[in-house]
């Protein structure tokens, strides 16, 4: 069985192991011994093997412990610790706010300009914020970003990323439109509910 690789995270280690980073190390990589949640008709494995090849692909996942692994491959020992996909993250203001009480140092929404839903929060994320290495530690390895409601209805477009470490770690710019209903809505609809649902309607 070959699945496609997004990342793999292994609770118990300083970091876990992105599966889209063994191309840049030019080898494979062999997690050993570990308890793996294949979220799979496999279930969970209490001691198993993951084998990631160069290309970021899983390339199988076998119960037990070989005791040989392919030449070049590099050897992660799992033993007594939980191996299991990275979690995505479906809602997140990730390297867009580093200190949610200084505007200066946030890229979550735009106030008082000519951009609204042509808003596109991608260009603002920071590979190097803090909290990227915060949340990869805790297993969220790709998350989607969404703008924070400025002065309109439309807060812009959001984007998908993922938490390895790169220059750049975006993967899908404008991935999704944000529109802002409800109570959120009404204070820069007019003070209705029922006037964001008019600007929603009007615009489509």
């Amino acid at each position: 069985m070959v699945l496609m690789a997004a990342l793999l995270f292994i609770l118990g280690l300083a970091e876990p192991v992105l599966a889209r980073d063994v191309p840049a190390r030019g080898r494979g990589v062999a997690i050993l011994g570990g308890r793996i949640v294949t979220v799979g008709p496999q279930g969970v494995i209490e001691e198993g093997s993951v084998f990631i090849g160069r290309t970021g692909r899983i390339e199988k996942v076998i119960a037990g412990t070989p005791r040989t692994i392919p030449r070049g491959y590099m050897r992660i020992n799992a033993r007594g610790k939980w191996v299991t996909p990275g979690i995505f993250a479906a809602f997140s203001r990730l390297g867009v706010v580093e200190i949610s009480l200084a505007r200066s140092a946030n890229d979550d929404n735009v106030e008082g300009g000519p951009l609204h839903a042509a808003f596109d929060i991608s260009w603002g994320v920071n590979p190097r914020a803090t909290s990227i290495a915060i949340n990869r530690i805790a297993g969220i390895t790709r998350a989607a970003v969404s703008p924070a409601r400025g002065d309109n209805v439309f807060a812009g477009f959001g984007a998908l990323i993922h938490l390895g470490i790169a220059d750049d770690i975006v993967t899908r710019r404008k991935a999704f439109a944000v529109a802002y209903l409800g109570d959120a809505g009404a204070e820069v609809a007019g003070g209705a509910r029922g006037g964001a649902v008019v600007y929603l309607v009007t615009a489509l």
